[in-house]
């Protein structure tokens, strides 16, 4: 839904961006399902990686949409971020909160640093809110921990999921529009 969102709305000299944020993302959802489906835990180490790369894809997505994106803005993150993909790697098979917490930081700081702007759009607003979805279901493994059933991976996809569409459909809204054209479409059958 978010390729077809973005590729008649998107410039050209943007979607490459976007097209590789997208890609990341359908790697990494397609790499939390095999590790399911397989039920062997082999990809769990895979899966720390494909997450930094997840959130750097949103990190610099982000912070192109703000227009914040010096060369020390992404150098800074993209240090920090390999940073933190080693103490997830290093502490993969323990249970420490703190260190799921260090691979949303440099995320949380980036929406946090951008709050203005982010409160004046409903998509970034939103995005901020699944986001924060997302990690208190990673961090917290919210209902599996609780209710013994095994739902938190594919609650953590679908939160991801739906905020990293309303971050790639707001590099696609100009300001006077709602709505993507795909999003008119699909709401023109429930009016």
């Amino acid at each position: 839904i978010a390729a077809v969102s973005i590729y008649g709305e998107t410039p050209s000299e943007n979607l490459l961006l976007m097209a590789l944020a997208l890609a990341l993302h359908a790697f990494d959802i397609l790499t939390n399902f095999c590790n399911e489906l397989l039920d062997s835990g082999h990809l769990n180490t895979m899966i720390l990686f494909t997450e930094c790369a997840l959130n750097l894809s949103e990190t610099f997505l982000l912070l192109w949409i703000v227009q914040q994106s010096s060369f020390l803005w992404v150098s800074l993150i993209c240090l920090l971020s390999i940073n933190f993909l080693s103490f997830n790697v290093k502490f993969k098979d323990d249970e420490k909160i703190w260190v799921r917490i260090m691979a949303y930081l440099i995320l949380c700081v980036c929406c946090g640093a951008q709050y203005e702007f982010m409160q004046q759009h409903a998509r970034l607003t939103a995005y901020a809110i699944f986001l924060l979805l997302a990690m208190l279901v990673d961090v917290a493994d919210f209902p599996d921990r609780c209710f013994s059933l095994s739902v938190c991976d594919a609650l953590w996809s679908f939160f991801r999921s739906v905020g990293f569409y309303m971050l790639l459909t707001q590099t696609c809204l100009s300001s006077e529009q709602s709505f993507t054209t795909y999003e008119s479409f699909v709401w023109s059958f429930f009016n």
